[in-house]
C-alpha cells in the first residue's frame, strides 16, 4: 500500500475518493494513488474540494469553498501557501486564489498571482485564465493597475510560453474596460483641435492615445479612429494613420496587415518620422514569420538610410537603431 494514503477528494458528482494520496495536479487534472497504488487522474472541473493530510490551513480553505464561504476560504488560502513544499499544491492554491481574486473584484492580487502561477506552470495558466467577461462594472482603476502588473511581468519575462499567458490576461482585462472614451482634448470638443480636426487632436496626442489603448489591448478603437480620419485628413497625416493602423492590425494579430501597412509608410512617406519605425517594424514581422534574409535587407536599409546622426533628440529612434544594428550581426 502507497505511504501516506490519507487525503480524500470530494467531487461535484457526489462520489468521495478517500484514502488516496494526491501526488500532483499537472494542467488543470488532479493525480491520486489509491490503496493499491493504482493511479486515478481527475479534472478540476469535477473537484469540489480536497483534503491533504497534515495540512490544516488548505483543509479549512477547502472546506470553507465546498460550502460558498469564499471570504473565509480566502483568508486560509495565504497560510496554506506559506506552507507549501510541492509544487503540485502550490499550483492548486494559487489556482484557486486567482478565481477568488476575480470573484472580490481584487484584481490587483489576482494579476500577481497569476505572474507566479504563470511561471509555475504556464502550460496550465494559459488554460487557467479567469472568467473575465463581467469586469465591466468593476473598479476601473483596479483593472487598470492589474494590467500595468501584467504589462510589466510580460516585459521582464524571457520564456515566450509565460509572456503568452500574460498577455492573454492583460488583454481580456482591457477588454473588460471597454471601449475608452477619448478625452475632449483629443477629439477637439475642447479648445484647439489641431491638425487633424474632428475627432483627433494635434498629432503628438494621437500618438499618445493610440499608444496607450494598444497597450491595454484596445485595437479596436484605434482602428475605428483611423478609419473615420483617413477619407477626410491631409496627405502630410497619412503616414502616421498608416503607422498606427499597422500597429493595431498586429495586436489583432494580423500580422500580415500590420507589415502592408509599416511597408508603405516607409515607401511612400520616406521622410517622414513614421518611416524609420514602420521599416523596423515590418522587419520584425518578418523575423516571426521566419523570413530572416528579407528581415536583415529592412534593418540595413533601415540602419543605411536612417542611422546618421541628424543632432536631434529621438530617444524611440535611437533605440530602434541600436536594436537594428544587433539584428543584422
Amino acid at each position: 500500500m502507497p505511504v501516506g494514503v490519507a487525503d480524500t477528494v470530494h467531487c461535484k458528482s457526489a462520489v468521495t475518493h478517500k484514502a488516496v494520496r494526491i501526488i500532483d495536479f499537472k494542467n488543470g487534472k488532479l493525480q491520486l494513488l489509491d490503496r493499491t497504488g493504482q493511479r486515478i487522474t481527475l479534472g478540476l472541473n469535477r473537484i469540489a474540494n480536497i483534503r491533504v493530510d497534515g495540512l490544516a490551513a488548505l483543509n479549512k480553505a477547502e472546506q470553507n469553498l465546498a460550502i460558498g464561504q469564499a471570504s473565509a476560504a480566502g483568508q486560509y488560502y495565504p497560510t496554506a501557501l506559506a506552507g507549501a513544499d510541492r509544487t503540485w499544491l502550490r499550483i492548486w492554491i494559487y489556482t484557486r486564489l486567482i478565481n477568488l481574486h476575480v470573484q472580490s473584484g481584487n484584481l490587483e492580487q489576482m494579476a500577481r498571482d497569476y505572474c507566479v502561477l504563470a511561471g509555475l506552470a504556464p502550460r496550465w495558466a494559459s488554460k487557467a485564465v479567469p472568467n473575465l467577461a463581467r469586469l465591466g462594472a468593476r473598479d476601473s482603476d483596479q483593472v487598470t493597475m492589474a494590467i500595468s502588473i501584467l504589462q510589466q511581468a510580460e516585459g521582464r519575462e524571457k520564456a515566450l510560453l509565460v509572456r503568452q499567458c500574460l498577455r492573454k490576461v492583460r488583454l481580456r482585462l482591457a477588454k473588460s474596460l471597454g471601449t475608452r472614451q477619448i478625452p475632449a482634448s483629443v477629439t477637439g470638443q475642447g479648445a484647439g483641435t489641431g491638425g487633424m480636426g474632428g475627432g483627433v487632436g494635434r498629432r503628438a496626442t494621437f500618438d499618445s492615445w493610440a499608444f496607450d489603448n494598444l497597450q491595454n489591448g484596445n485595437w479596436r478603437a484605434v482602428l475605428n479612429t483611423v478609419k473615420r480620419r483617413y477619407s477626410t485628413c491631409l496627405p502630410g497625416q497619412l503616414p502616421q494613420l498608416l503607422y498606427w493602423r499597422g500597429r493595431a492590425m498586429y495586436i489583432k494579430d494580423d500580422v500580415q496587415s500590420a507589415m502592408l501597412d509599416y511597408l508603405r509608410v516607409a515607401i511612400e512617406f520616406p521622410v517622414s518620422k513614421y518611416a524609420p519605425r514602420g521599416l523596423y517594424r515590418a522587419g520584425r514581422c518578418l523575423l516571426e514569420d521566419n523570413q530572416q534574409q528579407a528581415a536583415k535587407g529592412l534593418f540595413n536599409e533601415l540602419l543605411d538610410n536612417y542611422g546618421q546622426d541628424t543632432g536631434q533628440v529621438d530617444q524611440e529612434l535611437d533605440r530602434i537603431l541600436q536594436s537594428a544594428r544587433l539584428l543584422v550581426k
